[in-house]
């Protein structure tokens, strides 16, 4: 006997450096063993492992039950809200007549003075001119005038949200009112419907009369209707009325420094005055012209001629004794 025959450890391997006869070969190890083949703790993996699955499940329950709840609170808030704006300020609305009756107005004619040789003196009472069709103004009139009150009325429904949060910022920041959230149709809507009072009521009841005159009437014909019942102070209402007393012509006869004059007016007749404040009435023309460039509804040149060549009122403006303001 050798001693390679008492040393055990070479007694285990073949000659060759293979296994002993009668023994396998063990199989490779998979890089990733099928899952039937792993143990059931394993076989979930990381989504089932340690009850994480069952957990998150749970966790997704009670958000969508949490957001259901919020959803349903925000309903019944909003529905409450509704009801309580229904029954404490709409319930007194009235209702919104024909839009034939709508344009149907009684206008008692001002009482107008000449001397012995017909020349024109004065007049006495309200001054309205003829009723006007936007489609017999230059394109440059009714601009003017959305430039000055309401550059989206025709992109926003009868209340425009936007200008409603412009206007409150504007305010918040200046301390005072500076700016108003109005549109056009709320505008026609309080001096067709109600009073001038300003107050929460008459801002919800607003809102809600502005809707229901856009239900019986097209964009067009609110602001041909705005434009024939605006005051424009010196007790003159109307467009037409307004070209007439101020610059001697028909509405259809403005010149771009004119309509933009008459358009800065409405805002605050009394303060923007042509007898008192025409200064002031030219700052916020100005205002409105720049409005209407920055809309692409004149050209810069167009604005220069305007401003270099102010309107110049008619020998008989403010010939009315009302209360020119």
């Amino acid at each position: 006997m050798t001693d390679n025959d008492n040393d055990p450890d070479r007694a285990k391997k073949a000659p060759s450096g293979g296994l002993r006869p009668g023994l396998k070969k063990a199989a490779p190890k998979p890089d990733e063993p099928f899952r039937a083949d792993l143990p059931p703790e394993r076989r979930k993996g990381k989504r089932g492992g340690n009850g994480e699955e069952p957990r998150r499940r749970l966790d997704l329950r009670w958000l969508w039950i949490s957001l259901a709840v919020i959803f349903a609170l925000g309903v019944g808030a909003a529905l409450y809200a509704a009801n309580y704006v229904n029954e404490h300020y709409l319930q007194d609305l009235p209702e919104v007549p024909s839009r034939q009756a709508l344009y149907a107005t009684s206008r008692a004619p001002a009482i107008k003075f000449y001397d012995m040789n017909g020349e024109f003196l004065a007049s006495r009472g309200p001054q309205y001119g003829e009723d006007i069709s936007l489609a017999r103004l230059p394109d440059y009139v009714p601009k003017a005038f959305l430039a000055a009150e309401d550059r989206r009325f025709y992109k926003h429904g009868a209340v425009d949200l936007w200008a409603i949060a412009r206007a409150a910022r504007a305010n918040h920041q200046a301390g005072r009112v500076v700016e108003g959230g109005s549109t056009i149709s709320q505008q026609l809507a309080k001096g067709l419907f109600l009073t001038p009072d300003q107050n929460i009521r008459r801002k919800i009841q607003e809102a809600a009369m502005a809707y229901k005159l856009e239900q019986v009437m097209t964009k067009d014909e609110v602001l041909e209707l705005y434009l024939d019942r605006i005051y424009f102070g010196a007790n003159t209402f109307g467009l037409d009325g307004a070209a007439r007393t101020y610059f001697g012509k028909p509405a259809s006869q403005l010149t771009l420094p004119e309509a933009a004059l008459l358009a800065a007016l409405p805002k605050a007749p009394s303060r923007m005055a042509l007898h008192r404040n025409m200064e002031g009435a030219l700052k916020r023309q100005r205002l409105v012209l720049e409005r209407m460039l920055g809309e692409g509804w004149i050209t810069q040149q167009e604005m220069n001629e305007a401003i270099a060549n102010p309107a110049k009122l008619a020998g008989t403006a403010l010939s009315n004794d009302g209360d020119n303001g």
